[in-house]
């Protein structure tokens, strides 16, 4: 658990909040993103359009082909600096259950042969509740291969996301990047709470007088801090 005891340092309470870099590390990044965010913007000067004097049609297109990989180029720099912006600054609020919940759950998830080693509620910056447990299977096969579909060793997560449900009576699922199956080998497994809230999407759509197709596209997309995205392309 050095990633969470780097995370929450010497405190433990709930109500504190920390952040995961140090504030000469986090100026650090914060630096590095300010460089991407300048090398995206000179990568957007190669964006040359106008046909030059005496350039053939095809020396044209090879320079617009060229233009346009450094404009793709860029959008990377950029967004990797987006990222390390929001890296920067996140922080978390954490504590570590004690008493009857961590006494059930580490008794309901032992009957399945898994071990908990730690358990520690996390409440990020987008207000919303993530549970990491430090946790591995251990000696004894009774009741595992229903759960391993023939894998020696492994319980499936969803197994734990049951019962961290039940002992905590909220919806708890793994994490998008969760691993499907607990394995013999000490790691940390992140899950989270459900939304209290789910989305229908729809659409109604018409083409334009004299056509039979409309040329427009659109998408639906769940973002991993619970928000949700409608693309019109």
């Amino acid at each position: 658990m050095m990633i969470m005891d780097t995370l929450i340092g010497k405190n433990r309470e709930y109500k504190n909040t920390t952040g995961i870099f140090s504030s000469y590390n986090r100026l650090r990044i914060e630096h590095y993103a300010e460089a991407f965010h300048d090398l995206a913007f000179n990568f957007t000067k190669f964006d040359q359009r106008e046909m030059r004097e005496g350039e053939s049609r095809g020396e044209y297109l090879a320079r617009r082909k060229e233009s346009e990989h450094w404009q793709r180029l860029g959008m990377r720099y950029s967004d990797a600096a987006v990222m390390m912006d929001a890296i920067a600054e996140e922080c978390y609020s954490c504590r570590k259950p004690h008493g009857f919940q961590r006494a059930s759950l580490y008794l309901l998830l032992r009957r399945e042969n898994v071990e908990l080693k730690s358990v520690y509620e996390i409440y990020n910056r987008h207000h919303h509740r993530e549970y990491c447990l430090s946790m591995q299977v251990v000696g004894g096969r009774r009741g595992m291969e229903k759960k391993s579909y023939g894998r020696s060793g492994l319980c499936e997560t969803e197994t734990a996301a049951a019962i961290l449900s039940g002992v905590l009576r909220k919806k708890i699922l793994p994490a998008d990047n969760c691993p499907v199956f607990i394995g013999d080998e000490c790691r940390d497994y992140l899950f989270v709470e459900e939304g209290r809230y789910h989305v229908s999407t729809g659409t109604a759509s018409m083409t334009k007088a004299g056509e039979k197709i409309s040329g427009d596209n659109y998408s639906f997309l769940q973002g991993r801090d619970g928000k949700m995205m409608a693309l019109l392309l």
